[in-house]
């Protein structure tokens, strides 16, 4: 079962962020910052491999249509030493 269950590239004056929807039934019961780690990771991965064309800055994970976490990326599509 994927991870992802939906996704969504906004653009804003050249920026880029994407919007990642969490299949709901692959979080754990307690989510802790392993998980939160673990989730990034997947994010990251999913857009290089998907849309390493896209200049994406910043990742929004959502449960839903609520925001659960954002971070931002570099250039190289890598988490930003600010996350």
């Amino acid at each position: 079962m994927r991870l992802f269950t939906k996704e969504d590239i906004k653009a804003d004056n050249g920026h880029y962020e994407i919007h990642l929807t969490i299949n709901k039934q692959q979080l754990l019961k307690h989510i802790d910052d392993e998980m939160t780690a673990f989730i990034k990771k997947q994010a990251i991965d999913h857009i290089q491999a998907k849309y390493d064309h896209v200049p994406i800055r910043v990742v929004r994970i959502m449960i839903g249509s609520m925001l659960y976490f954002s971070f931002a990326v570099n250039q190289k599509k890598q988490l930003s030493p600010l996350t």
